[in-house]
């Protein structure tokens, strides 16, 4: 994004001249830089992860993500609205469907019917990772 020339981030469903114009000039500015230095410095994420889509897709774009078990660093709710956020669709019940089961401590039944259904599986590190966090 840094990067993007103005005419590239007019391409992008919902961004028009107007806002690719005050995209291009924050990062051109002295105040844009500094804040992306400090952002780095604090050790923020800013690169997208590998394998999601530009703009509108996620690294979990398009697949149906079952959450279950308890999450050491979020709620089970905040793990939900990630999956959102990546392109996922966060549901309750896993089915031969469910591409993907992301489970925390005290994973029960819905952990077990994954690996039953050959279901991928993986842990709250594992998924942290993936998301780049």
């Amino acid at each position: 994004l840094k990067h993007a020339k103005e005419e590239e981030l007019s391409g992008v469903d919902g961004v028009g001249p107007e806002l690719a114009g005050s995209i291009t000039r924050f990062f051109e500015s002295q105040s844009g830089a500094e804040l992306v230095r400090r952002l780095n410095v604090a050790g923020v994420n800013m690169r997208q992860p590998q394998g999601s889509g530009p703009a509108t897709g996620g690294v979990l774009d398009g697949k149906t993500v079952v959450i279950t078990g308890t999450f050491q660093s979020m709620g089970r709710k905040e793990v939900q609205e990630l999956v959102k956020r990546l392109g996922g669709k966060a549901t309750g019940s896993v089915s031969k469907k469910t591409d993907l089961v992301v489970f925390g401590g005290a994973a029960g039944s819905k952990l077990d019917r994954a690996k039953k259904l050959g279901v991928k599986t993986i842990d709250e590190a594992t998924f942290l990772r993936m998301i780049g966090r």
